[in-house]
């Protein structure tokens, strides 16, 4: 499980704003020593040392972290919302019981083969936690954490049924208040494991932390689980486990390179996308990746920046084989000393181009209006729909057609915007989809 954390491809995430968790106030765990963080030096625990204190008595946290029950109750079963929004509160700290696999069904914290990590019930959540001094980093600089993010339980089906959770990272700065959610790590639900004590599956995570978190006495980390789809099993032994190895905290200059925008377009039988830099400075390249999940993503295409300038930038790359319907591009910039920055997702809709002759659509491109020739139809009441790119529903009508084939005229009228657009007909056990260009 152990591994060099330099020599693993990560996935990089810089996040210069963050959206609130709807998170009660909670007061600091008092038996965490803030970890000093220094510009020159990086900050390394890998979780080789922790000792059993006693026999049965647990381990000895690190100094600086801890683990605590943050949820007393929960709803049996349930998709419990304290997992949905994270709203928890904390209890006494929790026992670091030595060892641990994918065969453990106690809800408890765990070492997990040295790595730190958490199994969690149907009435009992756990976070692990870590605290920072970040006093010495100057306000143009940032702490940037790195760190593995495993499953080590994982069901898939059967008794596990269709639970997905993921290990989210939060933060917050100072002794009280609401923590804030940084980002989403790894998920349950891909690689199967309920015996011995490999990860289902390990990546390697780094986050950049906002600008609020420099030059500050105490900053709290915690990783927790967030529920994102499914339903609870009733038995609390089937809910995944996870946990981190390997955290390095260090301190970094942020990429300054000023992003308007970056989006994504439908042109022709390709998706072109295009981003937009007021300024840049010591910018190395941008690569772009694609999935078509929302959750895998690939290596599409790296575009070289430039360098250091004032002046607006513009850049567009072709994807010359999107798949039908969701398609989703990440845009990373990379400054010259090789740190990384996440600039944005785009989500294009892409839909089936009208080669069918059982549906033609003329003028195309159209203005005013646009008729639509559909054939080989069986009759009955069907439903004519109109989505833009982004797969927002702009027009929808029913109409009464007969058998055979049959032609709508639909009258735009210059009230739809110019752009790409899909036309959907559903009747009666069929469904043809066309596309359309308004002028």
């Amino acid at each position: 499980m152990k591994s060099n954390l330099l020599k693993k491809s990560f996935l990089s995430f810089t996040l210069m704003m963050c959206t609130a968790t709807f998170v009660s106030s909670q007061t600091r765990p008092t038996s965490l020593v803030p970890i000093k963080i220094k510009e020159e030096e990086s900050y390394v625990q890998s979780f080789d040392e922790i000792i059993e204190s006693t026999p049965n008595a647990g381990g000895i946290y690190p100094s600086g972290w801890g683990a605590w029950n943050v949820v007393a109750s929960a709803v049996m079963g349930g998709t419990n919302p304290r997992v949905i929004e994270i709203n928890i509160k904390d209890y006494d700290i929790a026992k670091l019981n030595m060892g641990g696999g994918a065969n453990t069904t106690f809800a408890s914290v765990y070492t997990f083969d040295k790595a730190i990590g958490f199994k969690n019930g149907n009435q009992t959540d756990y976070g692990i936690y870590t605290a920072l001094n970040t006093e010495e980093v100057s306000n143009n600089r940032r702490v940037k954490v790195s760190f593995d993010a495993m499953v080590i339980r994982n069901l898939l089906g059967g008794d596990g049924g269709d639970l997905i959770l993921a290990l989210a990272l939060q933060y917050r700065v100072g002794d009280t208040g609401n923590f804030i959610n940084i980002g989403e790590t790894i998920r349950n639900g891909e690689i199967q494991r309920n015996l011995g004590i490999i990860p289902a599956s390990q990546q390697t995570f780094s986050f950049v932390l906002p600008a609020e978190c420099s030059g500050n006495s105490i900053v709290h980390l915690r990783w927790i689980t967030k529920y994102i789809s499914g339903s609870y099993p009733l038995s609390s032994n089937n809910i995944p486990s996870f946990a981190i190895d390997n955290f390095m905290a260090e301190v970094v200059t942020t990429t300054p390179v000023n992003l308007k925008y970056f989006k994504g377009e439908v042109e022709a039988n390709k998706v072109r996308l295009n981003w937009l830099t007021l300024s840049e400075s010591n910018n190395s390249h941008f690569e772009l990746f694609y999935s078509k999940n929302g959750k895998t993503f690939n290596f599409l295409e790296r575009v070289e920046g430039n360098a250091t300038t004032a002046n607006v930038n513009t850049y567009s790359v072709y994807h010359q084989t999107p798949q039908v319907g969701a398609n989703y591009y990440k845009l990373i910039q990379y400054d010259r000393d090789g740190t990384a920055q996440e600039k944005g997702i785009s989500i294009v809709n892409f839909g089936l181009i009208n080669s069918s002759k059982d549906l033609i659509i003329y003028p195309n491109p159209a203005y005013n209006e646009v008729n639509i020739k559909i054939e080989d139809l069986k009759g009955g009441l069907f439903s004519i729909q109109l989505y833009d790119v982004s797969g927002r529903k702009v027009y929808h009508q029913k109409h009464s057609l007969d058998k055979g084939n049959n032609t709508l005229r639909l009258a735009l009228g210059g009230q739809i915007p110019a752009g790409q657009y899909f036309i959907k007909v559903d009747g009666n056990g069929s469904s043809k989809t066309g596309k359309l260009q308004v002028k």
